[in-house]
């Protein structure tokens, strides 16, 4: 435009026929230029216009696989959720029916053995007391023999009746131990009350005190705390473990029993389960410095009719502390022994402070 300008103001000059030609070249030459242009900006318009069709025609070839490629993806996850959830539900409806079964089942077997529990207790309790008859016939029989016949029998007859006198005892302690036995355990819910331990210790020890008197024992015991149970089962538990630690004294010292408590939770016990850890828990210790026994029998003394030692050397059915066993399991608690032989013995007995109901 400058140039164009400039011509103008040189031919506005110029009068002649020459300049005016001149002025005419001029312009031409400037609208081929002007023309060059226009072309070159047309030729690169075409060329954006045509790359945009083109890129236009691309996406719109585009789209239409890319939605259906997106549809079908999304039909296939569907799908496939579809059978996921499908057999998710069916396998939830299927361990539910199992566990239902099983809850059955179990059910089933619980009222069968508590069924059957009833009737083996029932029927110990009457076999104990049919057994007790014959006992008592033999016992005054045996009574009789000797009283009336005693000078005339001869002396190997005699020791024969002793003998036999001597097992109708044992006899009838064992039937006696097996009634105990039956009925231990056996907890009602009503019977549950809170028991004050000193009290039932001092109770326990008075009717054990010959026994301690003979082995010129000594007991030390800690003020013990208050217990929900059943005060008869748990008379029976301490009687039990004392009588077994008079039993089993040392004849080379002077019987001591130490009795001691902690209040622990049952996350600070290794024996208690996740569930049990907010619970309180009373551990009462029992330590003598009898005889002791082997730690590798710390189980098998809580057995039934299991017995360490022959009965010539010490007396008893071999049922007392499966008896202890039995009590403490039915209030919910734990029993563990541990031995030190011609040391000692202690027993460790866990028990909830409040029973659930």
């Amino acid at each position: 435009m400058n140039t164009k300008y400039r011509l103008f103001l040189k031919a506005a000059h110029l009068d002649t026929p020459k300049a005016e030609k001149l002025k005419v070249r001029e312009g031409e030459v400037s609208m081929d230029r002007i023309e060059l242009k226009v072309e070159e900006m047309m030729h690169i318009e075409d060329a954006q216009t045509h790359e945009k069709a083109e890129l236009l025609r691309f996406f719109s070839a585009l789209w239409v696989p890319v939605i259906f490629i997106s549809s079908l993806v999304a039909i296939l996850i569907g799908i496939y959720s579809y059978i996921t959830l499908t057999k998710e539900f069916k396998l939830q409806l299927h361990i539910e029916s199992k566990l239902k079964s099983y809850q059955r089942d179990l059910q089933q077997n619980i009222t069968l053995l508590n069924k059957s529990n009833q009737e083996l207790e029932q029927f110990a309790y009457v076999a104990s007391h049919d057994l007790q008859e014959p006992l008592r016939k033999i016992s005054t029989f045996s009574d009789r023999l000797q009283v009336k016949y005693r000078d005339q029998l001869p002396a190997d007859a005699a020791q024969l009746i002793d003998r036999m006198v001597v097992a109708v005892a044992r006899m009838r302690v064992l039937i006696n131990d097996l009634l105990i036995f039956s009925r231990a355990g056996r907890i009602a819910p009503e019977s549950i009350t809170e028991v004050d331990i000193n009290m039932l210790l001092q109770n326990v020890l008075s009717d054990l005190e010959v026994g301690l008197q003979e082995k010129n024992a000594v007991v030390h015991a800690a003020p013990l705390p208050v217990i929900e149970g059943n005060v008869t089962n748990f008379q029976q538990l301490f009687q039990n473990l004392l009588t077994n630690a008079i039993k089993f004294a040392s004849p080379d010292r002077q019987l001591e029993i130490n009795i001691t408590y902690q209040i622990l939770k049952g996350k600070e016990l290794s024996v208690a389960k996740e569930n049990r850890w907010d619970e309180e828990f009373c551990r009462i210790s029992i330590e003598d410095n009898g005889i002791g026994f082997d730690q590798a029998y710390a189980e098998r003394i809580f057995l039934i009719f299991q017995r360490l030692h022959g009965v010539s050397e010490y007396s008893g059915t071999g049922i007392g502390l499966a008896i202890c066993k039995k009590i403490v399991d039915s209030h919910q608690g734990y029993i563990m022994a541990y031995g030190y032989p011609l040391k000692g013995a202690a027993f460790v007995i866990i028990l909830p402070l409040k029973q659930k109901r």
